[in-house]
């Protein structure tokens, strides 16, 4: 019974010296990045489509269904009216998690993980109606870029998406780039 009271004696004093060292040499718990725990997002921004020797006005608009922390399912449609085309896709969006930690880094006033990178591929169907016919031409069309969103005020429901992609939409444009900003929501 002796033996018994020093080991568990020795043991209760070993654990008390050693807490505290592991405590101290804990690092601070680094912040989810924006967005991380929001498993949909929608977005709309107005879009300049160039094409046909034209710029015209559209609307692109996406919704992602959240399936890993840095990876996104994303639908994607886009309506430009004057060129009369559509499109409709269907891709992935990839978050570039060490960018936010990176930002965090190297400003003192700025909360990198308010900041969110996103690598971005789609593929789907454009359909062009020229002016005048109505033949519908339908293709296949692709978009990528990437994206950079960031929470408003931190919000992990509210935030302001800007996207740079390359677009491949035969019939209007076989290779463009389509620059957007516009809001975001997540839930």
């Amino acid at each position: 019974m002796k033996t018994f009271a020093r080991f568990t004696g020795c043991a209760l004093l070993l654990l008390c010296a050693l807490l505290p060292a592991h405590a101290q040499a804990t690092p601070p718990a680094t912040p989810a990045p924006a967005f991380s725990t929001q498993a949909f997002s929608f977005q709309a921004n107005a879009i300049a489509l160039p094409g046909g020797k034209q710029t015209t006005a559209g609307a692109l608009t996406g919704a992602t269904l959240q399936i890993t922390q840095n990876f996104d399912l994303r639908q994607t449609d886009f309506v430009a009216t004057g060129s009369n085309i559509s499109a409709f896709f269907g891709g992935v969006d990839y978050t570039i998690a060490p960018f936010s930690k990176w930002l965090d880094n190297i400003s003192p006033n700025l909360d990198g993980y308010n900041f969110q990178l996103q690598a971005t591929a789609s593929m789907g169907v454009d359909r062009v109606t020229p002016a005048g016919s109505t033949n519908i031409a339908e293709h296949y069309a692709f978009l990528a870029g990437g994206r950079l969103s960031y929470a408003i005020a931190g919000s992990n429901t509210w935030g302001l998406v800007a996207d740079i992609e390359y677009a491949k939409l035969p019939g209007l444009a076989n290779n463009t780039v389509i620059v957007s900003v516009g809001p975001t929501i997540h839930f």
